[in-house]
C-alpha cells in the first residue's frame, strides 16, 4: 500500500473585484504579509450585474492567495474594512497543497 502523501494544510483565499482595482489589491496583499498570488482577469455576472472584458467593458480580477489560517484572516479583514460597500469580495477555502516544503 502506498504511503499517504504528506500535505500542508493552509487556506486559499480569492478575492473578486473590479480589474480596475488590481493593482491596489496586489499591493494591499503584498503588504499584509502574503508572498505571493496569482491574479487573472475573469468574466461573471452577480448582485453588480455583469461584468466582461472587450472593447467597451471592464473585466474582474481574481486574485489568489495560498494562506497560513491567521494571514488569511488578515487578509479578509484587510478587504472587508479597505473596500466596504465596493464591488469586492474575498472568502477562504480549507486546503492541502504540495510539496509541503514550499510552504514551510
Amino acid at each position: 500500500m502506498p504511503e499517504p502523501t504528506q500535505t500542508a494544510k493552509l487556506k486559499l483565499v480569492i478575492i473578486v473585484g473590479p480589474f480596475e482595482l488590481s493593482d491596489q489589491l496586489a499591493a494591499d496583499i503584498k503588504r499584509v504579509g502574503a508572498s505571493g498570488f496569482t491574479r487573472m482577469r475573469v468574466d461573471g455576472s452577480g448582485a453588480h450585474g455583469p461584468r466582461t472584458y472587450g472593447m467597451v467593458d471592464g473585466a474582474n480580477v481574481r486574485i489568489e492567495i495560498v494562506a497560513t489560517a491567521a494571514l488569511a484572516a488578515t487578509i479578509l479583514g484587510h478587504v472587508a474594512t479597505t473596500f466596504e460597500g465596493r464591488a469586492v469580495l474575498a472568502y477562504s477555502l480549507d486546503i492541502e497543497a504540495v510539496p509541503v516544503g514550499h510552504f514551510a
